[in-house]
């Protein structure tokens, strides 16, 4: 019983299911060791680019003269949409658009880390905006801040939270974790099919072969026509198991033939042999 345990677990079967399990795990695993360590960095990327794009965005509306309800209504959409804070206000420091409708308490938070700004990290910037890491002194909590000047003279504040991305990246892994779970079941089932349906024409081919080596060769492989290397392989046994049986065939023919011509010289040699004997008896009877 052990002896098969062990045969089965060498075999083509087993190496192919364990292969292809141990590459879906290799696959999961550096998925969940680049969502881990590279996403962050990569979200982190994407929003800055969307800043940019919506510091261009805003630059955009601005020139067009919409007026105070039609531009309310578009940085709305880019506020919720990308989960920034946004405020604008005129070079008298007046404050005409606000993502919250508390602009005071919206100005006294970003009050609380622009003083800052020269000495936090600069991560993007020209002549028209810069885009910084930011900390807000009283809670903490790290942001990504655009200042930057409008066409018109305005100045726009956008403030993106780093920890609202950081979230969003835990619920990716543990998102992609849920995920990997069925994977693996899911995957398991599917490389278990197709590890049997890969080695059933081996199988096929070895249990033709040992019947072979028993001469009987009633079996033949099913050809499937797909031109794959183990097809070509069951129409070589095929070809193989057709000539045995033809030369072995003749081969018995000849056998017979043979054993039939062997009989028939000892019945001569036996009826020549008797001839002499009755013909020397004869001799001796009248010389005696």
């Amino acid at each position: 019983m052990k002896q098969e345990n062990i045969k089965k677990f060498k075999s083509v079967q087993s190496r192919l299911f364990l292969s292809l399990c141990v590459v879906v795990c290799l696959i999961i695993v550096f998925l969940i060791i680049v969502n881990s360590f590279i996403l962050e960095s990569f979200y982190l990327y994407s929003k800055i680019n969307t800043l940019e794009g919506v510091y261009e965005q805003i630059n955009t509306y601005i020139s067009k003269d919409y007026n105070i309800a039609e531009l309310e209504e578009k940085l709305e959409r880019i506020s919720v949409n990308n989960d920034f804070d946004i405020i604008i206000k005129t070079g008298e420091n007046i404050t005409i658009y606000s993502t919250t409708k508390d602009y005071m308490g919206m100005l006294k938070e970003f009050g609380k880390i622009i003083p800052y700004s020269n000495k936090d990290e600069c991560i993007e910037g020209n002549e028209n905006y810069t885009i910084k890491s930011v900390q807000d002194t009283t809670t903490s909590i790290n942001y990504i801040l655009l200042t930057g000047t409008l066409n018109n003279g305005y100045s726009l504040y956008i403030r993106m939270s780093i920890p609202s991305i950081r979230e969003s990246v835990k619920i990716s892994n543990r998102f992609l974790y849920t995920i990997a779970i069925f994977v693996i079941i899911i995957g398991g089932v599917v490389v278990s099919y197709i590890s049997k349906r890969f080695t059933k024409p081996i199988e096929e081919l070895n249990d033709i072969a040992k019947k072979m080596s028993k001469l009987d060769f009633s079996h033949k492989y099913k050809e499937t026509n797909l031109g794959d290397e183990i097809d070509e392989l069951g129409k070589s046994i095929n070809s193989m198991s057709t000539k045995l049986e033809t030369t072995i065939t003749q081969l018995k023919s000849t056998n017979r033939e043979l054993e039939r011509d062997i009989e028939q010289k000892s019945k001569l040699e036996q009826m020549r042999s008797t001839v002499i004997s009755d013909v020397s008896h004869e001799l001796k009877t009248p010389i005696a």
